[in-house]
């Protein structure tokens, strides 16, 4: 038996750096996450699937990895830093109003590929790698 759970370590270590890239501490299953994670995916991510789930080197977060590839770097308190799109846009529930509006006024179609959150302002990627800053209002920013 401690063989086979040996061998299944070293399995799940190669395909952390096989679909991460990156050395993580562990991986976790989906149903192991805080219920603050939970509840985020929920109300933001309910037709996506989880697909893989990283507990990252600082021990306080993880990341998710969904059915279509997208990715969140995401807090054990629900707080996300940083969430990436393969398939869609960023919910806009994950936005602020005033962002949403300025987006919908000004780039109406376009859709928000990438997203980091600091502890003041949101970083946006749109296609074809167009930078956008925005305060933690939602408001433009000069980059």
């Amino acid at each position: 038996m401690k063989k086979f759970q040996n061998i299944s370590a070293t399995i799940a270590n190669n395909i952390k750096y096989l679909f991460v890239g990156k050395a993580y501490d562990q991986m976790v299953f989906a149903n192991q996450l805080p219920i603050a994670v939970k509840a985020f995916v929920h109300n933001h991510f309910i037709d996506q699937s989880i697909s893989f789930v990283s507990r990252n080197a600082n021990a306080t977060g993880y990341i998710l990895t969904f059915n279509n590839g997208s990715e969140i770097s995401i807090d054990q308190s629900g707080s996300w830093s940083k969430v990436a799109f393969m398939l869609n846009s960023a919910p806009i529930s994950l936005l602020p109003q005033n962002m949403t509006a300025y987006m919908n006024s000004k780039f109406p179609g376009n859709s928000i590929v990438e997203i980091e959150r600091t502890f003041d302002n949101y970083k946006t990627l749109f296609p074809f790698h167009n930078v956008m800053m925005f305060d933690k209002e939602g408001h433009p920013t000069v980059s």
